[in-house]
């Protein structure tokens, strides 16, 4: 009796190819699917904490070029009344919307609390953002001339 070559693939060889290529594919799909995720979370995160610092960045530089007229009408409110030129700064906070705004303009979002506070010559100003992570500056207002 003479054996014949068999050429080809068995059904049972096609479907261990298969199922292999399945739980390989899902894998992959599951890591692909997990690091996006994460790139996601992490880029909102960033953006929050880089939107704290910015506001702060601006509420800081403004002051700096006004320290004889500001006030901080509540502590969710601070007031920049410039030169007689220029329209007074207001910086507000929003807590239902997490936002400050800047004279009604956005100036960041994301924000869970803003706090405002004069002792003296010292401000302080706190920052959080909605991932709990809280900048703070303190600013010591010296007149013009004083040494």
């Amino acid at each position: 009796m003479k054996h014949q070559k068999e050429c080809g693939l068995t059904l049972v060889e096609t479907l261990a190819v298969t199922v292999i290529a399945s739980i390989i594919l899902l894998a992959v799909y599951s890591i692909i699917s997990q690091s996006s995720n994460t790139y996601v979370k992490q880029s909102n995160t960033n953006k929050d904490i880089n939107d704290a610092a910015y506001a702060l960045k601006v509420i800081t530089k403004e002051i700096r070029k006004n320290p004889k007229s500001v006030s901080i009408d509540s502590s969710t409110q601070l007031t920049i009344n410039k030169d007689i030129s220029d329209k007074e700064i207001r910086f507000v906070f929003d807590d239902k919307k997490q936002m400050l705004n800047r004279n009604g303009v956005i100036l960041s979002t994301g924000i869970q609390d803003f706090q405002a506070s004069m002792n003296g010559q010292a401000i302080t100003i706190k920052i959080t953002n909605v991932q709990g992570k809280t900048s703070t500056t303190e600013l010591y207002l010296r007149k013009a001339g004083a040494k």
